[in-house]
């Protein structure tokens, strides 16, 4: 595993303002062709459900030995407007992305709101010789979630 720095909260927004300069995402071409040798870019359009959240798209941005990540999902207002059991209305995440040969974790993440809905995080691989300064293809999403402010989470298999 390398380490991690969470960039934004989970907050509403569009795909089009990760992939913008309003993310702060690294320059590069979309579906994974490098503009350079250390920056490029990935994108993947998965059907993933959990819990009633529907993963759409993830994004990866790579510049140097970081990647940067944006994981867009729709949270089902039904699931956050629970008014008698208040803890109901949380819901836990934890992502896992394929990247060619590498398996990357998301750190645990927390919704408390329905709609559309995007998390970030940052995974530098400096640790394991910098990597992702080679183009990485996007191939597979797996997430896990619990309902509740201190739910357990499944582990990614």
């Amino acid at each position: 595993m390398g380490l991690f720095a969470l960039l934004a909260v989970i907050g509403p927004t569009s795909l089009a303002d990760a992939a913008g300069t309003n993310a702060g995402s690294a320059a590069g071409t979309a579906g994974g062709t490098p503009a350079d040798a250390e920056s490029w870019a990935n994108d993947l359009a998965p059907t993933v459900s959990v819990n009633k959240h529907a993963f759409h798209d993830v994004t990866a941005r790579a510049q140097g030995c970081n990647i940067r990540f944006g994981l867009f999902f729709t949270a089902p207002e039904d699931q956050y407007n629970d008014p008698r059991n208040k803890v109901r209305n949380t819901h836990n995440f934890q992502a896992r992305v394929r990247l060619g040969d590498h398996r990357i974790d998301s750190p645990r993440f927390v919704n408390r709101a329905g709609g559309e809905r995007w998390f970030s995080w940052t995974f530098d691989s400096s640790a394991q010789g910098c990597w992702a300064k080679d183009a990485q293809k996007l191939w597979k999403l797996d997430v896990v979630g619990c309902r509740g402010e201190r739910c357990p989470l499944e582990s990614l298999q």
